[in-house]
């Protein structure tokens, strides 16, 4: 491509800027990064290294919400035990689901995504909002 190549490194705990999470947390880096991630913690890189998993999310989610504008809340479960929720949060296969589930769901989906009982010629990509849901 031309030119010279650069190298740059730093050390990992001043590179790392944000966390994303799904089912881990993951990092994101940037070299020359004004602040750190962990600085923004108040916890060093090597005390939340050696953290259980459960208090290493409490850091991330309280990270996370001091970072949330007015009017947002978080969409992850939250550690609270009491916390309800419309469907059950276990995966599991619709059809290992009794009767009465898969029609309670049929109905949820076709309330929420009237498309998806539309006819067979709407051209509207039927699977994309079965996903969504």
């Amino acid at each position: 491509m031309g030119g010279l190549p650069e190298v740059k490194w730093q050390l990992y705990q001043d590179c790392v800027i944000h966390v994303r999470t799904s089912h881990v947390p993951r990092f994101e880096l940037e070299i020359d990064a004004k602040s750190s991630l962990f600085a923004q913690m108040k916890i060093s890189c090597d005390e939340f290294s050696v953290l259980p998993i459960e208090k290493k999310m409490r850091c991330i989610r309280e990270y996370a919400k001091a970072r949330l504008k007015e009017g947002e809340r978080l969409w992850r479960i939250e550690e609270k035990p009491e916390q309800e929720h419309t469907l059950p949060i276990q995966v599991r296969l619709y059809t290992e689901l009794s009767q009465s589930e898969k029609r309670k769901l049929r109905a949820e989906a076709s309330l929420l995504c009237p498309k998806i009982v539309a006819g067979s010629r709407v051209k509207t990509n039927t699977m994309t909002l079965l996903c969504i849901y």
